[in-house]
């Protein structure tokens, strides 16, 4: 492996936080990233308010999964999963940031 591959290596590894830096920290806030990054397929969400998406009233503390991810319109829309197997399509992503977390 040439030094220039290692020292590019080296830096993806802090920039994910496999590699702490000194004072505990790493390149990446988790926090920041959260606030400006994408929700991904997979994540699980907790409801913070009680919110309703298509017919269904998602109380606070509930979970949800996001099952799908695409754009529409110039916009990201998610498809979430709700906990009885119902999935709500198309669901906005400033929609999800304002009533949920990720678990």
């Amino acid at each position: 492996m040439s030094v220039r591959a290692l020292l590019v290596a080296t830096v993806a590894l802090c920039a994910f936080g496999a590699i702490p830096l000194e004072g505990g920290g790493s390149l990446v806030d988790p926090s920041v990233a959260l606030a400006e990054g994408e929700m991904r397929v997979g994540d699980r969400l907790v409801a913070v308010t009680d919110v309703e998406l298509d017919a269904a009233i998602i109380r606070a503390g509930s979970h949800v999964s996001v099952v799908g991810r695409k754009a529409k319109a110039g916009r990201v829309v998610f498809d979430v999963a709700l906990a009885d197997g119902h999935v709500v399509k198309a669901v906005p992503l400033s929609r999800l940031r304002a009533s949920f977390r990720v678990a």
